[in-house]
Parts: structure tokens; C-alpha cells; sequence
């Protein structure tokens, strides 16, 4: 199976430098650069899996180079994960609003990035299966064809709103949606976003134990967390 290749944005040469070593330690192909300009050259001669970039940078920044990229029909599939030194919510909400993957902020554990980037590729793997509308995270199984779902092999009553608000969050596994877009996503244009709190609830509520794959992100919005699994059979339901 072909490596994933990850090109790393930063012009830290400390982070740069322990990016390209904790990504390499887990058998990714990493290519490091230190500027935004650099960036969008190697993205044209290489097929890029994933771009982590800081946020700040000398020159071109961070949402210069995810508005490129996501505003090209030949890069705007490549996910990306913003890095930067402060935790301002008017900042994940733009990079989030642009089409970023994730936002961590610095100092980070190499491990949970790690795992961040796994959550993506698997977010990817699931959309590419979803012709098969199955999925599986432990004993949640969820037929999207059928809208069915089981826990622990008990199935689950949910209304259409909180089976469209399940499917829309699992669409995009590890992806924040805010409550705007999740509003829209099962009421149509002009959905009533005071109702999503309590859509939430509800659905965290009827998923039990498996409520807290559903993570509130502060200030942000909601995500499935982008811990899903394809399983090689799933029981019928």
C-alpha cells in the first residue's frame, strides 16, 4: 500500500523539524518546507495526502495558502490541519470556515496529532466506502441505506432530524461543523439553530455509552470524532 505523503508548513524549525519526526515515526512520507510560497510549489509537482500548516508565516500565512488550495478544483480535496500558538475562536472559526481538517494549537502532543491524522485518512476511507453505507465504531452499527442503527445489539429509535443530524456529523468524521451549518443540514435553508442544542441532547441521549463520539467543541460547533472503523463484515441489521 502506498505511503500517505504529508507536506509540513512552518517556518519553527523546532516544530518543523519534531513534525517531520513524529509523522515519519508512524511510516508517513513527510515533506517539510518553512514558507507558504514553498508550500504551493511542492503541491503542484507532488500528490499531496495531507498539509499541516502554521498559521502564521513569514510572507504568504497560513489562510492565504487554504483559500489557494481549496479554491483550486486540482487541491481543494487535500485536507488540512492549521497549527498555531494561540487558541482564538474568531480564528478556528475561519480556518474551519475555509475548509480546514482540524486546528491544534502549540505546544501539541505528537502522539494525539498523530492519532488527528489517522482520524482524517480513516474520515477519507470512510467516504470513498460509503457506497456500501455501512459503518462500525465498536458495538455502534449504523446502515445508512436502511436508516437503522444498532448499540451494543440493541437497535435505536431516532427521529428523521436526529437520523439526518447523525449522517450529516458522520459524513465528515472529525470535521467541526458549526450550528449554522448543521441547522441547515436537517431543517434546509434557514433552519432554526436554537434547535440544534436540543437535537444533540436528544440523540446523545438515545446513543447511551456512545454519546461521547459526538464531541461538542467549544466555542465551535459539533463533530463525530474520527474514530470509525470499516469493519471487514458487519452483522445485518
Amino acid at each position: 500500500m502506498k505511503k500517505k505523503l504529508i507536506l509540513v508548513v512552518d517556518s519553527d524549525r523546532f516544530y518543523r523539524d519534531l513534525l517531520y519526526r513524529c509523522l515519519r515515526s508512524v511510516k508517513f512520507q513527510v515533506i517539510a518546507v518553512d514558507s507558504g510560497e514553498e508550500a504551493l510549489e511542492v503541491v503542484k509537482s507532488n500528490l499531496i495526502d495531507l498539509l499541516i500548516i502554521n498559521a502564521t508565516l513569514p510572507g504568504m500565512d497560513g489562510l492565504s495558502v487554504v483559500n489557494r488550495l481549496k479554491g483550486s478544483l486540482n487541491t481543494m480535496h487535500i485536507p488540512v490541519v492549521v497549527l498555531s500558538n494561540s487558541y482564538k475562536e474568531n480564528d478556528i472559526i475561519t480556518f474551519l470556515d475555509s475548509g480546514a481538517a482540524d486546528f491544534i494549537t502549540k505546544p501539541f502532543n505528537p502522539v494525539v496529532l498523530n492519532a488527528r491524522v489517522r482520524a482524517i485518512f480513516r474520515g477519507q476511507s470512510f467516504r470513498q466506502q460509503k457506497n456500501s453505507a455501512m459503518i462500525q465504531y465498536d458495538e455502534l452499527y449504523i446502515d445508512l441505506r436502511k436508516n437503522n442503527i444498532r448499540v451494543a445489539g440493541r437497535q435505536i429509535h431516532l427521529t428523521a432530524t436526529e437520523f439526518k443530524l447523525l449522517e450529516f456529523l458522520i459524513s465528515k468524521p472529525g470535521w467541526v461543523f458549526n450550528r449554522l451549518e448543521i441547522a441547515e443540514s436537517i431543517n434546509g435553508e434557514g433552519g432554526a439553530v436554537t434547535s440544534v442544542g436540543m437535537h444533540i441532547t436528544n440523540l446523545r441521549r438515545k446513543m447511551g455509552a456512545y454519546a461521547g463520539y459526538i464531541e461538542t467543541v467549544r466555542g465551535v460547533g459539533y463533530r463525530f470524532r474520527g474514530d470509525i472503523k470499516m469493519p471487514s463484515s458487519i452483522p445485518v441489521l
